[in-house]
């Protein structure tokens, strides 16, 4: 009586399945963590980006848009909209010294009350 070698077959073919599944899933885990610290970079990015704009400004003396408002793409949006996400909110103070001005910048993401970027600038000010 001759035996049929088909059973161990199926049961090492189960085992490579199960193998591939598994590395398949890790995979997939993987992929979709590089996808979230991509995005976050690049939010970081843009907070620094739109920061140091309003750092540049607040040093040129322009007080044009400070408080502002962004949505997922960083397109500016108004400060009233739901659609927003990330905000800077600029707080001014004067310093001990009458001369000098200091301007606090953070950048936040509304969604995560996370704080992309925080930025710190003082500028003279030249007193006639």
């Amino acid at each position: 009586m001759k035996r049929s070698k088909s059973g161990l077959f199926l049961m090492e073919l189960i085992i490579l399945i199960c193998f591939f599944a598994l590395a398949a899933v890790i995979c997939v885990q993987l992929f979709a963590a590089a996808h979230t610290i991509s995005r976050r970079s690049a939010d970081i990015q843009m907070a620094v980006l739109h920061a140091q704009n309003v750092a540049e400004a607040f040093k040129a003396g322009e007080y044009d848009w400070w408080d502002a408002m962004f949505d997922e793409n960083w397109n500016r949006v108004g400060l009233a909209d739901d659609a927003g996400r990330y905000r800077i909110y600029v707080d001014v103070s004067k310093a001990y010294q009458e001369n000098i001005d200091y301007v606090d910048i953070r950048v936040i993401d509304r969604f995560s009350e996370v704080e992309l970027h925080n930025l710190t600038v003082k500028r003279l000010v030249n007193n006639p």
